[in-house]
């Protein structure tokens, strides 16, 4: 890996951390304690592209970066989070990392960019639709209780092996997400644990 590739992934990491630290493209900014472990997973993402030699190993880390940014994203600064709330986010930020560490020690073939993959549309759709209608309730999440969101996040990571062959399951989110949108629940927050406890019973149907 040359100098000029190194540069162009750390920058493009830098650019993430930025926008991560500060107003987001979505006009926001984050919760203050998510930032603060996203910058620091960035910095990490950074160090560990100045040591990697292969550029195969290197470039992934900038996709990381951006799933980060996608978290960050699905939090305000005007919403106070509590101390579950950090805690699960806490464990979310660890199970991206520990994505990032199984893809340097076994690569990231495809079968791992599935994976990094299907994390990260399920924080994207979050994310995107995390605009507000009256700046408060987050109604247009398919999992607006940030404890839910992280808890199928880490479902998917732990159990991936039993997911990725049963029947469906490729394309088991964005079927859910929008078959949701066509509901008469569709943008209501207080349906919103309801949803989450739905999928994550289908996803235990899946390993089970």
């Amino acid at each position: 890996m040359n100098a000029k590739e190194k540069k162009m992934v750390k920058d493009a990491i830098m650019e993430y951390r930025n926008e991560a630290s500060g107003v987001t493209r979505w006009n926001y900014v984050g919760a203050k304690e998510v930032i603060q472990m996203v910058t620091s997973f960035d910095d990490e993402l950074l160090h560990k592209v100045e040591s990697l030699e292969n550029s195969a190993d290197a470039f992934p880390m900038e996709y990381f970066a951006n799933i980060a940014l996608f978290i960050v994203a699905t939090t305000r600064s005007f919403e106070q989070l509590n101390d579950k709330e950090i805690s699960a986010y806490n464990t979310l930020i660890e199970d991206v990392k520990m994505l990032c560490t199984e893809s340097l020690t076994n690569g990231f073939d495809t079968e791992m960019f599935e994976k990094v993959s299907y994390v990260r549309e399920i924080i994207r759709v979050n994310a995107v639709f995390r605009e507000d209608y009256d700046c408060k309730y987050r109604m247009g999440m398919v999992f607006p209780i940030h404890e839910d969101m992280c808890e199928i996040i880490h479902r998917v990571i732990t159990n991936w092996d039993k997911l990725i062959v049963a029947e469906g399951f490729e394309t088991l989110f964005s079927s859910y997400y929008r078959e949701w949108q066509k509901s008469d629940t569709c943008c209501d927050i207080y349906g919103g644990r309801e949803r989450a406890k739905k999928f994550m019973a289908i996803l235990d149907d899946c390993v089970s």
